[in-house]
């Protein structure tokens, strides 16, 4: 069982995109190792591998196969959502700088502003 959930997340992983059609190609494959595994008793990577084919061959011929536009567009969109992330990561990160910075001019004008301490003795006369 766990070749089987190797070679599953080493096709899954190999998805330049994650559409919905890579979706449904992906799931459409889990059954089949499924059905596979029900026939087979535990498989091992090279039985798949034999039976399937290696996920680089998998992959390549699904690319091979898919609408050149669909992966295009998913590549593209793919592109500003990652750069989106990183944008907002780095305001996150310039956010925290700053804050942190003027957290610690707070305190070091809160240090310089403290009264100074004097001893004070009381003498009682009698």
């Amino acid at each position: 069982m766990n070749d089987i959930r190797k070679y599953e997340k080493m096709i899954r992983s190999m998805f330049p995109v994650y559409g919905p059609y890579e979706k449904r190609f992906y799931s459409d494959f889990r059954r089949n190792l499924s059905e596979y595994n029900l026939t087979q008793k535990d498989p091992d990577f090279s039985d798949l591998e034999k039976q399937f084919g290696k996920p680089s061959d998998i992959i390549r011929d699904y690319l091979e196969h898919a609408d050149t536009g669909y992966l295009i567009r998913q590549l593209y969109r793919t592109k500003h959502i990652k750069t989106a992330c990183v944008c907002v990561l780095c305001g996150i990160i310039a956010g925290l700088i700053i804050w942190n910075a003027s957290c610690y001019h707070s305190y070091q004008v809160f240090m310089e502003n403290l009264p100074a301490i004097e001893e004070t003795t009381i003498e009682y006369l009698n």
